[in-house]
């Protein structure tokens, strides 16, 4: 198991090292130390911080011989793990305990975050589920599992005519932005039920016209 083998207190810098650890480096697995600023989220340089700036890791994390490697991103997912996103249950509260399970399963496929895709729908649909499918934000906890950065709905502004897999009879044509904004509306309004985490903060959300 990782361990924390040793601390520098007061240093405050945010800065951990992990050690006995694998890198993937190109086509490699190659041993190295890895330093990571937990202020930045990023990678730091550790021969420029300790030669040229003198810094120290607040901590030093034995990983007891771990690859470390970058997380995938999932650009478009339906479902996982036999739950499908386009679905209503008749207690919705299931629908978000269903979620969880699907992120800390997800993670163990290496994924590490995703964008979860809804088909084209009824916009009573939408209400239901797009608070359940918002991005995770800065709330997110490694222990949650995979992540989500913001659900991404494939309709149901579609050509009829050009509607592949997508049921032609929840299909809209949109006159107005008020018409994209009532499929959203309640879903931009709403907070995830049935967590821990409550957001406040205002979500963005992108319409984007998919090709004639």
């Amino acid at each position: 198991m990782p361990s924390v083998v040793s601390e520098t207190p007061g240093s405050g810098n945010g800065i951990a090292k992990f050690t006995n650890c694998r890198l993937v480096l190109g086509d490699q697995l190659v041993w190295k130390d890895l330093w990571v600023s937990a202020h930045t989220g990023k990678i730091i340089l550790s021969q420029t911080a300790f030669y040229d700036e003198g810094i120290l890791p607040d901590q030093t994390i034995d990983l007891g011989g771990r690859i470390v490697s970058p997380g995938l991103i999932e650009c478009q997912l339906n479902g996982a793990f036999g739950f499908n996103f386009s679905t209503v249950l008749e207690d919705m509260s299931q629908y978000g305990k269903n979620i969880r399970e699907v992120n800390r399963k997800l993670v163990q496929t290496g994924v590490t975050s995703y964008v979860p895709t809804v088909t084209s729908q009824t916009k009573e649909l939408y209400h239901k589920v797009l608070p359940f499918l918002g991005p995770s934000g800065h709330l997110q906890v490694a222990e949650d599992g995979a992540e989500s950065l913001g659900a991404h709905v494939e309709g149901p502004f579609l050509n009829p005519t050009k509607n592949g897999v997508h049921n032609r009879g929840v299909l809209r044509e949109a006159q107005s932005m008020e018409d994209l904004e009532e499929v959203s509306a309640s879903a931009a309004s709403s907070t995830r039920s049935g967590t821990r985490r409550r957001r406040t903060r205002r979500r963005r959300r992108r319409w984007r016209a998919a090709p004639p």
